[in-house]
């Protein structure tokens, strides 16, 4: 039979679960107020995914007191060689299994919904200026183009589009890139993730005649003889700038966008990468994709959201100075 001090300390372990559950409910009523309020509250109107969410939350509290239970029984039951608490612990295991597999399952259920129902009704009520599609992408050799980096094996997804004030078609999405690993020894091969971000392509009304790369020197180091110089200094510290014709590239990198592409790495501790080829500005961060699902946060979610839309608008700020310098005086 269970004795007194078990009892106590299976209520104590019910008490803190109910109240970390309690205090979780409390902090995203506070979120509801705060400036993600607009986000957590599209969120919470999926119905259906809040259902899952509550019930993973709830599994979860039972999981873990399930758990722990389960430690307290089996080194009791152990120390005292009693059978009974053995039996018990081991009844407790096998349940805390069975809930850790629904757990699973209904996370996969929200992750799969979780685009269609939440993302996009965020754009729909958020961004009407753009337009999502959660499974399509930009096309491969769209991406060749840039010649950011070398890949064998490309996925895009989460693609947006929208338009300039000066009617300048762009598009955004997420990309990831791996290179073909060959293991000799073995014969047996595999793929090496070397690029998860977002790319975004800019169609110009008329060709620059010429071609600007902006690469970050933490992925990729060009030698001194092929940079220019600008006048920001911490800018030519952290980036290399290699251009065709050394009057325009200063003339797009002025300091309004060098200032904006700080801004982001140190705002957003993200990596702004920029290739324009005659009449096409590819740009590129090394963001990893913004638009995860999180079933025991909607406050991290509704951040995450937020975030991403702030990087798009200081994206096209730097697409709508560019644009204004190409048109205006190259």
């Amino acid at each position: 039979m269970l004795d007194k001090t078990t009892i106590i300390i299976m209520v104590i372990m019910i008490f803190i679960i109910t109240l970390c559950s309690l205090f979780r409910k409390l902090e995203r009523r506070r979120a509801r107020k705060g400036p993600l309020g607009k986000y957590i509250r599209l969120i919470e109107s999926c119905q259906e995914l809040q259902q899952l969410s509550q019930k993973h939350s709830f599994y979860l509290d039972v999981c873990l007191v399930s758990f722990i239970s389960f430690c307290y029984f089996f080194f009791f039951g152990v120390r005292k060689k009693d059978a009974f608490f053995l039996v018990i612990a081991f009844g407790l295991l096998i349940f805390s299994l069975i809930l850790m597999t629904k757990i699973l399952g209904i996370s996969n259920i929200y992750n799969s919904k979780y685009k269609d129902q939440i993302v996009k009704k965020i754009f729909q009520y958020e961004r009407t200026d753009l337009q999502y599609f959660p499974y399509a992408g930009i096309n491969q050799k769209d991406y060749e183009e840039t010649r950011f980096n070398k890949f064998d094996k490309f996925e895009s997804e989460d693609l947006i589009q929208g338009f300039l004030p000066k009617g300048n078609r762009f598009v955004l999405s997420d990309v990831i890139t791996y290179l073909k690993v060959d293991y000799q020894k073995t014969n047996v091969s595999t793929y090496s993730q070397n690029f998860h971000g977002a790319v975004a392509i800019l169609d110009l009304k008329k060709s620059i005649e010429s071609s600007l790369y902006v690469l970050d020197k933490t992925f990729l180091a060009i030698p001194n003889e092929y940079n220019i110089d600008v006048e920001n200094k911490r800018f030519v510290k952290e980036y290399d700038i290699i251009a065709s014709n050394k009057l325009i590239a200063k003339k797009l990198l002025n300091k309004v966008t060098i200032d904006k592409i700080l801004e982001l790495k140190d705002k957003y501790k993200i990596s702004f990468e920029i290739n324009i080829n005659n009449a096409v500005i590819y740009f590129r961060f090394h963001s990893k994709n913004l638009f995860n699902p999180s079933i025991t946060d909607t406050q991290q979610e509704a951040k995450r959201i937020c975030q991403y839309f702030e990087i798009i608008d200081d994206m096209i700020d730097i697409m709508n100075n560019m644009c204004s310098v190409i048109e205006d005086s190259i």
